[in-house]
């Protein structure tokens, strides 16, 4: 999901993910999270629900531990459409 664009007073998240661990650093990863989103605005409250599933992959390299994860999400019933979908990445220095 973009950033800021989920507007929540009270919201809680379940994420699942499996990891198939190739080496220590290094693993393939499925996940999925789902969140319930509770909007309150002057004297409307209003209820969400939103879920997204994804792949990652992680390795370790000389100079650190880099990942990368890609993403789909659905919100208020709508379909997950490619053309919304995020890559993650991320790099962990270890020295």
């Amino acid at each position: 999901f973009d950033i800021e664009t989920i507007r929540a007073s009270t919201y809680g998240i379940l994420t699942l993910e499996y990891r198939y661990i190739l080496e220590r650093n290094s693993h393939l990863s499925l996940f999925s999270d789902m969140a319930y989103i509770e909007s309150k605005a002057l004297d409307l409250i209003s209820y969400d629900r939103a879920i997204g599933v994804g792949a990652g992959f992680t390795f370790d390299t000389k100079s650190g531990i880099f990942s990368l994860s890609y993403a789909l999400g659905s919100q208020r019933g709508s379909p997950m459409q490619f053309r919304s979908s995020k890559l993650h990445f991320g790099f962990v220095s270890i020295f």
